[in-house]
């Protein structure tokens, strides 16, 4: 189930931050160990155009997709549509910004939003399963429409 692109390229363009060093609680109260990890991981993946980062804040998962070459995020959340909700609303796309720049653009991607209490985190494993699978090549322009 490769695309044609990693196929002929053979490498993919994505590298993931570590859930544990930047969940909500972690922003919160360690805003300088969240920056410093998200710094470690880029410099290690300098080579890559996105970074992966579920991110587990008040009892529910979210998926940032974020470039910090182009100064881009996009926030897929499971409940945003419902919940009517938007960077504000997330610790993490400030300790994004203190560490890459504040001229980042977000977006509220348009994803499968949840029915009930417990999806969540199933979503944020299958949107990256897609993402590294089939999306990375085109992305932004082959984003989500499955709402």
């Amino acid at each position: 189930m490769r695309s044609k692109k990693e196929n002929a390229k053979g490498k993919t363009c994505v590298a993931y931050f570590n859930t544990q060093y930047i969940t909500g609680k972690e922003c919160e109260k360690n805003l300088a160990s969240v920056k410093e990890h998200l710094v470690e991981v880029y410099k290690l993946h300098k080579d890559k155009k996105y970074f992966l980062a579920p991110f587990f804040y008040g009892g529910h998962w979210v998926l940032f997709i974020v470039s910090p070459s182009d100064r881009k995020g996009w926030i897929l959340d499971s409940v945003s549509i419902r919940a009517e909700k938007n960077k504000n609303h997330y610790p993490l796309t400030k300790a994004i910004e203190t560490t890459f720049g504040s001229q980042f653009t977000w977006k509220m991607a348009k994803c499968m939003q949840q029915d009930g209490s417990w999806e969540c985190g199933y979503l944020v494993i299958r949107s990256m399963f897609n993402f590294v699978l089939e999306k990375q090549y085109d992305f932004p322009k082959k984003i989500w429409n499955d709402t």
